[in-house]
């Protein structure tokens, strides 16, 4: 998503993106297929629990033979890996802000990207945000690398903005990186107090919130795009 276009919805990555490679290049069909594998698989673990859901159960649930699943996923992990890549990727497009924007700006166009976010894909989410404590005994030494490394680039994008805000004499002096991680832990909690009944009244609420966090952290020289 470009920077310069604030209102323009997240594009999510595509597996085709993903680091983790199949056994041989796949065709738009077999692409569409491990798409449909990586939906299912996530609804489960987020309905079930990642560890209870088997690879027998996703198979299932696709209707496809088990054999078939292996061709495309190696293990559950390796589903759980791909979950937590895209939705790394996501936040830490959600997160970045063009400098021209005041920081209370910025902060609500965060706070309305990730909550697009969540809408778009509440089971994604919910994955993400109560399986992430135990991911170090799931992922490969790489794999949980490349995923804190993503957690930190969200949250250094959210403190910058924070200490822009307070540099400025936007914001009032707090520790940036507190507010910092207390706003994306309330964010990345949204899929259970969003509400459920339509797109509007979920973004009505982000609205909502993201206007309480700047206003809690502002000392009344809200601003719009430019600083």
């Amino acid at each position: 998503m470009a920077e310069s276009s604030p209102d323009a919805r997240l594009v999510p990555p595509t597996l085709s993106d993903e680091p983790v490679q199949s056994r041989q290049e796949l065709t738009p069909v077999g692409l569409a297929r491990r798409e449909e594998i990586l939906r299912t698989a996530t609804r489960l673990f987020a309905t079930r629990g990642f560890h209870a859901t088997r690879m027998n159960d996703i198979a299932d649930a696709v209707h496809i033979n088990k054999a078939s699943l292996y061709y495309y996923f190696s293990s559950n992990s390796v589903l759980l890996y791909s979950i937590f890549w895209r939705s790394g990727r996501i936040l830490e497009s959600a997160t970045r802000t063009d400098r021209d924007w005041s920081p209370s700006y910025g902060l609500g166009q965060c706070t309305n990207r990730i909550a697009q976010a969540v809408i778009a894909d509440p089971h994604g989410a919910a994955v993400y945000f109560r399986e992430s404590l135990y991911i170090g005994e799931y992922f490969t030494d790489e794999q949980l690398a490349r995923v804190r490394r993503s957690e930190s680039a969200v949250l250094q994008n959210i403190c910058d903005l924070i200490g822009r805000g307070i540099e400025s004499g936007e914001f009032r002096e707090c520790d940036r990186y507190t507010v910092a991680t207390a706003y994306l832990s309330t964010l990345l909690a949204a899929h259970r107090w969003l509400p459920v009944d339509g797109v509007e009244g979920a973004e009505a609420s982000a609205v909502q919130v993201a206007d309480l966090i700047v206003r809690g952290l502002s000392l009344g020289k809200r601003s719009g795009r430019a600083a």
